[in-house]
C-alpha cells in the first residue's frame, strides 16, 4: 500500500518510535497508495501525542486530503477523537474544509 516506516510506526501508536524517526529527518508528509499521510492515519487512530509530534515538525500539513476529499481533522472528528481535534486546530487545521 505504499506505506513507509513512518506509517507503520504511526498506525501501531508507538510515539517513540515516531519521534526517533522523525529526529532522524524522515519525510513526514509521504502519502500512501491512498492518499493518506501519517498525520491523517495519526488524526484518525486518535493518536493525539503523535499528531503533536508530526505537525511539530512543520512538515505535516494539518489540511492534507487524500484520496477520498479526506483531510486528519475529518478523520478525528469522525471518531470522535476530540484531543486529537482540539490539536490540529491548535495547529492551524481549518474547520471548513468540505470532503467529497
Amino acid at each position: 500500500h505504499g506505506e513507509t516506516p513512518l506509517h507503520w510506526a504511526v498506525k501501531g501508536g508507538d510515539s517513540d518510535m515516531v519521534d526517533l524517526l522523525l529526529t532522524k529527518g524522515v519525510a513526514s508528509d509521504i502519502a500512501d497508495s491512498r492518499g493518506r499521510t501519517p498525520l491523517s492515519r495519526a488524526a484518525g487512530q486518535g493518536h493525539c501525542r503523535i499528531v503533536q509530534l508530526l505537525l511539530s515538525t512543520g512538515r505535516a500539513d494539518p489540511d492534507s486530503k487524500d484520496s477520498r476529499g479526506r483531510t486528519p481533522l475529518s478523520w478525528a472528528a469522525e471518531n470522535w477523537h476530540l484531543d486529537t481535534v482540539r490539536a490540529l486546530i491548535a495547529h492551524g487545521a481549518s474547520a471548513d474544509i468540505h470532503d467529497h
